[in-house]
C-alpha cells in the first residue's frame, strides 16, 4: 500500500499531465473561446426542443448551422474548424452540441472564471 507522500506524488503528477493535455489542446484549438462558446450557446436555444418531455434535435446531420454560425461571427477557417470538431466526434451539429461541448464548455467557462 503507498504511503501519504506517494499518493500525493501520484496525484500531482497526474494533475501536470492533465494540464499538459489541456495546454496541448487548447493550443491545437482553431476556434476562439468566445466563438465556440457561443455556438454551443447558440446550439442549446436552437438545436433542440422538447416534445412530449422528449428532448429532439433539429439536426440535419451536417455541419450546415455550426458553419453558418461561425460564418456570421467572421471565422475564416471554417473547414479546420470543422476537422476539428470530427476530432471530438463532431460529425454534424447535434454531435457538436454533444460531443465537442461535453470536452470544451466546462473547461472553458471554468478557466473564463479563473
Amino acid at each position: 500500500m503507498a504511503g501519504k507522500q506517494e499518493k500525493q506524488r501520484r496525484r500531482a503528477i497526474v494533475q501536470q499531465l492533465r494540464a499538459n493535455e489541456w495546454a496541448e489542446a487548447c493550443a491545437r484549438k482553431p476556434v476562439s473561446d468566445e466563438d465556440l462558446l457561443a455556438l454551443i450557446d447558440h446550439f442549446e436555444a436552437t438545436l433542440f426542443t422538447r416534445i412530449d418531455g422528449k428532448i429532439v434535435s433539429r439536426c440535419d446531420h451536417t455541419l450546415n448551422r455550426s458553419r453558418a454560425f461561425l460564418s456570421e461571427r467572421g471565422v475564416g477557417n471554417l473547414e479546420e474548424v470543422c476537422e476539428w470538431f470530427g476530432e471530438y466526434g463532431g460529425y454534424c451539429d447535434c454531435e457538436v452540441a454533444y460531443n465537442v461541448a461535453d470536452y470544451w464548455y466546462a473547461r472553458l467557462r471554468e478557466a473564463r472564471s479563473s
